[in-house]
């Protein structure tokens, strides 16, 4: 259940995980509450996120802002990397 909900987190593009993020549930296992709530802070991220963010600070510098070159480096969509600079509030303007 810990390693279902672990994914389900770094999968999860809302504040709030809900039971329709996880994957079903195995037969067998029951639950008693009809929605499971995690509240997400923004201001305390886990070590593998501060990891990413420090990654993509040193691509935006080292690609000079090249989003497709990041993007590629990193094997991953454009649309993912939008996404991820969104979520850790990454500028950017190359300074």
């Amino acid at each position: 259940m810990q390693n279902m909900i672990q994914h389900s987190v770094l999968f999860c593009d809302e504040g709030t995980l809900r039971l329709s993020h996880l994957p079903s549930i195995p037969s067998g296992v029951t639950t008693t509450r009809k929605e499971i709530t995690l509240e997400l802070d923004a201001g305390h991220l886990t070590p593998l996120e501060l990891e990413e963010k420090k990654m993509l600070d040193h691509f935006l510098k080292d690609k000079k802002g090249n989003l497709s070159a990041i993007a590629r480096e990193c094997k991953m969509a454009r649309s993912t990397l939008y996404r991820k600079l969104k979520k850790y509030n990454i500028s950017m303007h190359i300074k």
